[in-house]
């Protein structure tokens, strides 16, 4: 069984957003959600609810299986990186 955390669904998001070179407030306009709602996502503030992930899925232009495969092709040191970069802006242990 493959395991892939919410912060490792929030990086692959963020990366396929960067992909498709829009904002996040434009990725969210699209999505019909708040404005804040993808930085809040991709910062791993906020878990990403399956209508939400299928919403940003449609205008980013993959399938939801697409986001889930960009997570589990994270490297484990990339993911360790950037949690602990967002652990310290956060103060998060």
């Amino acid at each position: 069984m493959i395991s892939i955390s919410n912060f490792q669904i929030s990086l692959a998001l963020r990366a396929l957003r960067e992909r498709s070179t829009l904002s996040p407030q434009d990725l969210a306009m699209r999505a019909g959600l708040p404005s804040d709602e993808v930085s809040r996502i991709e910062a791993g503030e906020i878990g990403l609810e399956y209508l939400t992930a299928a919403r940003l899925a449609q205008v980013l232009q993959v399938g939801l299986a697409d986001i889930a495969i960009a997570a589990h092709a994270l490297s484990p040191a990339f993911v360790k990186r950037k949690y602990d970069q967002m652990s310290m802006h956060s103060g998060v242990s």
